[in-house]
């Protein structure tokens, strides 16, 4: 781990280069999940405690993932579009997706701690969040192998059956859209 130069600067490493991610620096924290209904107002809201052994944020430098990522299709209100950001495709159908969350790192006295970006929309503050589905995030940071995105991940080597619900089945690529028969 290469460190900075503040002292009190307890940030994690960035994944991709093995540095500390740094004060005052774009960082993104990924986080895995999947979409639940909440039980008080029925609505539904990505919940990364669903999966209790991944429950732990990556951290990236946002400079770092852009080399992996093209940002350029994330939604301005992640709230309303819950389609993946690379894709298109509805996360609706995932049984697990992920969150990347823009915001940074800064100190307050002694304690290094994590501040999300926020916008504006219609009067009140908002994260800035984006999500995306299991197969472009793995194919996007293993830059098409599965092994070595979960290396990145500090994930076991080896591939595990995927996480099925009884109820949603899982989507592995994006639907094709029909083609519509000429006239």
């Amino acid at each position: 781990m290469i460190s900075t130069d503040d002292p009190y600067d307890e940030s994690p490493c960035c994944l991709f280069c093995d540095r500390q991610v740094g004060l005052d620096i774009d960082a993104i924290g990924l986080c895995v999940g999947s979409r639940t209904r909440s039980t008080k107002s029925g609505c539904w809201y990505f919940n990364p405690e669903q999966f209790d052994d991944n429950d732990d944020v990556k951290w990236f430098h946002f400079h770092c993932i852009q080399t992996a990522f093209d940002f350029s299709n994330a939604p301005d209100n992640p709230d309303e579009d819950r389609n993946c950001m690379f894709c298109g495709a509805p996360l609706d159908e995932e049984v697990m997706y992920y969150e990347f969350a823009l915001g940074r790192f800064q100190t307050d006295r002694h304690d290094t701690t994590w501040i999300p970006t926020l916008f504006r929309v219609k009067g009140s503050s908002r994260q800035v969040r984006s999500y995306a589905c299991h197969d472009c995030v793995f194919d996007g940071l293993g830059e098409g192998n599965g092994e070595r995105a979960r290396y990145i991940l500090g994930m076991d080597a080896k591939e595990e059956e995927p996480v099925r619900s009884p109820r949603i089945p899982i989507r592995t690529r994006p639907r094709g859209i029909p083609r519509r028969a000429a006239k």
